[in-house]
Parts: C-alpha cells; structure tokens; sequence
C-alpha cells in the first residue's frame, strides 16, 4: 500500500504546479519582434569647444561597426590605434627594468648552474661510495661482501641527493604553502643526520692514506669529507631558488609595470605639452616681431610723406616771391 504521505504530497506539488504555470506563463510573454532600423544616422554633433574631438562613426549596412576620433577643427585625426601602440612600447621599456630579466648570457649561464646543480651531487655520490665501498671492501675476502659494500655505500650516497633534492622541491612549497614546514624541516633533519654519518665514512678513508698527518694535511681532509655534504645542501639551495616563481611577486611586478607606464605616458605627454607651448610662443614672438615691422614701416613711410610735402611746399612759396 502507498504511503498516504506521499500521496498527499504528490497533489499539493500537482497543485502548485497548476497554480504558478499560468503566472510564469503571464509574467514571461514572448518579446515582440523589432523592426529593422533603417532610419539614417543623425549627423556628427559639432562641439562647442572648437578644440574638442568627437567621434566619426563608420556605418555598414545601417549598423556602426567602427569609430575614429577626429579633430572637429579638420586638423589631423588622433587613431586610437597609435595611442595603443604607444602605450605598447611604453610597455617594452617598462619591462627592461624589471630584476628578473635575462638577456641570452644570463638564460645560458643559469641553464648551466642548473644543469651543474643536478648532475654534479650524482656524478660526486658515484665516486665518493666507489671509495667508501672499496675501503670497506677491504675488510673481507668473502663473496658477497665486495659487492655489497660497494651498493651499500653507492645506494646511501644517491638517497643523499634524492633528500637534497626533495628538500629543494619541499623548500618552494613551503613559501606558498606554511603547512609543507614540519615535512621540510624533516627532510633537513635526515639529511644532515645521513651525511654526518657520510662524512665519519669519508674520514676513515681517507685517514687510511695518511700516516701523521700535519697541520695542512688535516685542513685538507676535513674540505675533502664536508665537500660532498656542502656540495649537496648548495644544491639543495641553488635548486630551490633558481627557477621559483611567485604569483603574487609576478602580481606586484604587473602593477609596478602598468605604474611605469602610466608615468611614461604621462611624461610624454607633458613633454609634448611644453613642446607645442614653446612652437605657439615663438610663433607669437614671429607675429608680434612682424607686427612692429610693419608698425615701424608704417610710421616711416609716414614720416617720409610729410618730409616731401614740406620740402614740395618750401619750393612752391620761393617760386611764388
């Protein structure tokens, strides 16, 4: 038997249904259609301000697909294009000065510090555990021993690096990510671990060579057995740094390009300012300079008349005595 719940609620929900179909049918009424505008474009407004730019549109078919700012004075038009451009080379020179650019020596020295960084630690584990193997191997004629001292030893130098380097790769993640803190710093702990064991390792061997050593000698084997160790923590280092990449330092450096370019555009326009304000005062200098050339001519030609005329009218009074 069905449950009369869920009978009731079935015709409650037929109900509603029936109810709002209606309204939602009312409240939505199909939008009537619009006619095609084939009425002609009104004329360009010509502005108040004679130096003003107003907008020449370009019709197709009736429709306005494009514009062009244009001097209402029938000067030379100002193509929104070549602000573009400008701003696009205002762009380029913000970016020279950007830390982080590279020039091709920079991009072929930094390839090869991080080619060095990946296969100098696994070049220098190969030969650090061929010698702690074929130290130890020494202490036995058995048939196993040999070889196992050798991929003991060789096995431990590359998990080593593999620390190194995982540790470089849990250093990036930690600078986003602070929750990658506790597994970093465990890395870091077994790796120092593993490598002061590497290092007692190292010193047997190479004490084994010396008898006495001097002063030098001893200097000398202790940079041979840290090497190794330091070359791995550089790597560690130089590997996490290299090539790291932040969004919100690539943010910061998008907003102090879009700063400079925005100084540059401002400066350029001042500058072209100033410029069309010395063109403007010269050529009022110009006008003004002509102005009181002609003023002068003007009074001299003046001047030059009533000269001849009194000199005409002294000659005419001593005809008449």
């Amino acid at each position: 038997m069905r449950n009369p719940l869920a009978i009731v609620a079935d015709r409650i929900d037929k109900a509603l249904n029936r109810a709002t179909q209606p309204q939602q049918t009312a409240m939505t009424p199909a939008a009537p259609s619009q006619p095609k505008n084939t009425q002609p474009l009104a004329p360009v407004p010509v502005p108040a301000d004679p130096n003003a730019l107003v907008m020449q549109p370009t019709v197709v078919d009736g429709q306005v697909v494009q514009g062009q700012w244009i001097d209402a004075t029938g000067q030379k038009a100002v193509a929104i294009p070549q602000i573009i451009v400008r701003m696009e080379e205002h762009r380029r020179t913000a970016e020279q000065f950007v830390e982080d650019r590279e020039d091709f020596a920079d991009k072929v020295v930094r390839r090869g510090v991080k080619m060095l960084m990946y296969i100098g630690p696994v070049v220098l584990a190969f030969f650090v555990a061929m010698l702690i193997g074929e130290q130890y191997a020494k202490m036995s004629q058995d048939f196993w021993w040999k070889p196992a001292m050798y991929a003991v030893a060789l096995v431990t130098e590359y998990s080593l690096w593999g620390t190194s380097f995982g540790a470089s790769r849990e250093f990036r993640r930690m600078l986003s990510d602070r929750s990658r803190i506790r597994t970093f710093v465990a890395l870091v702990i077994f790796f120092l671990g593993f490598s002061g064991m590497s290092i007692l390792a190292q010193w047997f061997v190479y004490e084994g060579h010396f008898v006495n050593p001097d002063f030098p000698t001893i200097i000398g084997i202790i940079f041979r057995t840290c090497s190794t160790t330091g070359v791995d923590i550089l790597a560690l280092l130089v590997l996490a740094v290299l090539d790291y990449k932040s969004f919100e330092a690539h943010l910061k450096k998008q907003k102090m390009v879009a700063d400079q370019v925005q100084e540059l555009s401002r400066t350029e326009i001042d500058t072209n300012r100033m410029q069309q304000e010395e063109v403007i005062r010269q050529q009022k200098a110009e006008i003004e300079n002509e102005r009181e050339l002609k003023h002068a001519q003007f009074f001299a030609d003046i001047e030059a008349k009533q000269i001849d005329s009194m000199k005409k009218g002294g000659r005419e009074d001593r005809n008449r005595w």
